[in-house]
């Protein structure tokens, strides 16, 4: 347990005097006050409070934040999301020469999180759902919204698009070259045959998402463990006290001194991300919050949304929709925009066991958040609301998602409506790009038209909601820092 030595209740980083761990030298009260000081200092580091015992509550250290404060960055997952459903937010037809050879289009802001910044190491991901005629195009990011001819304003990979007229998700990359600030998203967009017609590109969403391997930078060489050999500053885990030093009582010694704050060491540099003291290099990973390299995984929130303006929302003559679909069959499921002329799923109006579709959406689920079973039933897994209309207001339906990537459904909802419904145990696959569908059916014949409208939906990395869990996973331990377990006074730092 971490506590306040009767010596000494200060919290300090302080280097380890190696004269005072040579083999026969006792142990003096200065340097165990200086393995207390680390002990505490971590302690406030970990939990940003004071240690126990502090003179009038006083904090000495910051807690960390895994930005300026101590430790690696973490990504916060979506951090733009635009969808119109099947209405394009960004459309260019009719394009022939004499018109610029390529065009850019600005499609909004997005913050970057602190401690991701790189020189060409670390890259926000970008999805793109699009539908282009005539010409195969080249979309990218671009740095400016000056001339979209200059080649140097280009940034980051290139998306190449296929022009045969049907919906589709293409990948890029734009690399993070400042953080802790607000960016704008500008496309440039070059078609490959300015001679076809018609010439015609129309992009349906954009998500902007930080990503665990393309936006968080790994530091350190190793995880916690034992002793490198050669070491000059010792940090490492795997030994623990010797049973007969600690059964018998006997006197504190150089060796067992050593392995203490060697422990720390590691401890420290897991922790805060940065050297231990006096030591000029890093020799453990920070902890990140992503189960690889320690720390319990971490909810980021909104993973994707899409909505019409409920504000001035209408129904009449027809509610307004991002999809629709017509569910002509009693008790058959229909993916939600079936009945459109432009339509994202692309194997069927029904699902019909085929699987083989382009998702209406795709979403990217944070890395240790993997969810199991046929609904999922525990932790971890999503959730959301939707909201969902009908041309019958009495119609009763059944809604679900389907997740492409898992091969997996979510519970299924009898939504409400004209209104937002809860959906909980929506499947997903940590660190990976997952595809959706959503599928709704009527369960007793309408008494009106068929028609059902999705006109709104938010998926969540939700930490807890009314008790239910979400993306939220328990942790294995039973106390909190600073509250002793009882039984055994044997301490491991293995």
């Amino acid at each position: 347990m971490f506590g306040d030595c009767k010596m000494s209740t200060s919290a300090k980083i302080t280097q380890l005097d190696t004269a005072k761990i040579f083999p026969r030298v006792a142990i003096q009260s200065g340097a165990i006050a200086d393995l207390f000081g680390m002990l505490n200092a971590i302690y406030e580091g970990l939990i940003d409070a004071s240690h126990p015992g502090a003179s009038g509550g006083t904090q000495t250290f910051y807690g960390h934040d895994h930005g300026d404060e101590g430790g690696i960055g973490i990504i916060n997952g979506c951090q733009l999301t635009l969808d119109g459903g099947n209405t394009p937010i960004f459309e260019k037809t009719n394009w022939a020469p004499p018109e610029a050879v390529s065009i850019i289009a600005w499609l909004g802001k997005f913050y970057i999180s602190p401690g991701l910044k790189s020189t060409d190491l670390t890259f926000l991901e970008v999805a793109i759902c699009y539908e282009a005629v005539g010409s195969d195009f080249d979309i990218n990011s671009t740095g400016s919204p000056r001339s979209p001819n200059r080649s140097s304003d280009s940034i980051g990979t290139v998306a190449k698009v296929t022009g045969d007229g049907l919906y589709d998700w293409a990948f890029l990359q734009i690399p993070i070259t400042k953080d802790k600030d607000w960016i704008n998203l500008y496309l440039h967009i070059g078609p490959a045959d300015l001679t076809a017609e018609p010439l015609e590109i129309r992009i349906f969403c954009v998500q902007v998402v930080e990503t665990y391997n393309a936006s968080a930078l790994k530091r350190g060489s190793r995880q916690l463990q034992t002793a490198k050999s050669g070491e000059t500053f010792l940090r490492y885990f795997g030994e623990e006290l010797a049973d007969e030093l600690v059964i018998d009582d006997f006197s504190l010694n150089a060796d067992t001194f050593k392995r203490l704050f060697s422990a720390i060491n590691a401890l420290a540099e897991a922790t805060m991300d940065k050297p231990c003291p006096g030591a000029s290099s890093q020799s453990i990973n920070g902890h990140d919050h992503s189960a690889l390299l320690l720390g319990r995984p971490i909810g980021h929130g909104k993973i994707y949304s899409a909505c019409v303006d409920l504000e001035r929302y209408e129904t009449s003559p027809a509610p307004e929709y991002i999809w629709r679909t017509a569910g002509a069959v009693v008790s058959t499921w229909y993916y939600a925009d079936d009945d459109v002329s432009r339509r994202r799923t692309s194997a069927g109006s029904t699902p019909g066991g085929t699987v083989s579709t382009t998702p209406i959406f795709d979403a990217y689920v944070t890395i240790g958040i993997s969810s199991s079973g046929d609904p999922p039933s525990a932790a971890p897994y999503l959730e959301g609301w939707i909201f969902v209309n009908a041309d019958d207001a009495s119609a009763a339906l059944e809604l679900r998602i389907y997740n492409q990537t898992t091969g997996t459904f979510s519970e299924t909802i009898v939504p409400t409506i004209n209104t937002w419904s809860y959906i909980r145990f929506v499947p997903c696959l940590g660190d990976f790009w997952n595809e959706f569908d959503i599928q709704v059916r009527h369960t007793s014949a309408p008494s009106g038209g068929n028609q059902i409208f999705v006109a709104g939906i938010v998926i969540s990395e939700a930490y807890e909601y009314n008790g239910n869990k979400g993306a939220f996973v328990s942790s294995s331990g039973s106390t909190i820092l600073g509250v002793p377990r009882s039984g055994s006074t044997k301490v491991q730092v293995s």
